[in-house]
C-alpha cells in the first residue's frame, strides 16, 4: 500500500552494478519506493521523515556488503527499513503520542472513483493504527515478509505478531463496514457535482 511524496534519488554509480543481485536491490528501490516511501510514512508520521529514513535505508542497505549473500533481496530491504525507524531517538515519543498528517502527503483533490476512495479510506485507516499492529501490517503487506520474518524483525513472538496482524484486520474490515456507504454516496455526489460543472 504505497503512496505518492517527493523522494530523493538513491545514489549510486552504475559501473558499481555487477551482481544479479546489486541490479535487484537497486529494482526494489526505483521499482517500489512508493510502497518502500509508504511504509516509512505510516511508520513515523510525517513525509519529511519518511524521506531522509528512505535515504538512510538506501545507505544502509548499499553499503552494507551484504547484498550478494541474501536470498530474498526485497525481504532484507524492508528489515533494513523497519530497523532504520526502530533506531530513531523519537521512537517511543512517535508510539505514543505522535498524530499522522495524511494530508501533508495525499492530494486532497476531488475523489472521482470509487478505487480511489477505498485506497484514501485504507489509508487513512492504517494510519489510525496502533504503531505496533501498522508495522506488522505494512511488513506484511508492503514487505510481502512472512510472519517468522516480521517476528525476528521486529523481536515480537510468532504468537505475537499473527495477534497484531489479526487485530490490524479486524478494526480495518470494521471500519471499511461502517463507512462504506458513505464512502460510496460521497463518491457519487462528487460525480454528480463534476458532470454539472462540466
Amino acid at each position: 500500500m504505497g503512496t505518492t511524496g517527493e523522494r530523493r534519488p538513491f545514489r549510486f554509480e552504475p559501473s558499481a552494478i555487477s551482481t544479479p543481485n546489486e541490479h535487484e536491490l537497486v529494482n526494489v528501490f526505483t521499482q517500489n519506493g512508493s510502497e518502500l516511501f509508504g511504509s516509512l510514512f505510516f511508520l513515523l508520521g510525517s513525509a519529511e521523515d519518511a524521506v531522509d529514513a528512505l535515504d538512510e535505508v538506501w545507505t544502509r542497505c548499499w553499503k552494507s556488503g551484504q547484498v550478494n549473500s541474501i536470498k530474498n533481496v526485497r525481504a532484507w530491504v524492508f528489515r533494513n527499513l523497519y530497523t532504520v525507524v526502530r533506531e530513531k531517538s523519537r521512537l517511543e515519543w512517535l508510539r505514543k503520542h505522535k498524530t499522522i498528517d495524511v494530508s501533508s502527503i495525499m492530494e486532497q483533490s476531488d475523489v472521482v472513483s470509487i478505487e480511489d476512495a477505498f485506497l484514501s479510506f485504507l489509508r487513512n485507516t492504517v494510519a489510525g493504527l496502533p504503531f505496533e499492529e501498522r508495522a506488522v501490517y505494512l511488513l506484511r503487506q508492503n514487505g510481502s515478509l512472512s510472519y517468522q520474518q516480521i517476528a525476528q524483525t521486529t523481536g515480537d513472538s510468532l504468537a505475537g505478531v499473527k495477534s497484531k496482524m489479526r487485530a490490524a484486520l479486524a478494526k480495518i474490515h470494521t471500519s471499511f463496514k461502517k463507512n462504506e456507504g458513505s464512502i460510496r454516496e460521497k463518491v457519487f455526489e462528487q460525480n454528480i457535482g463534476a458532470s454539472a460543472e462540466t
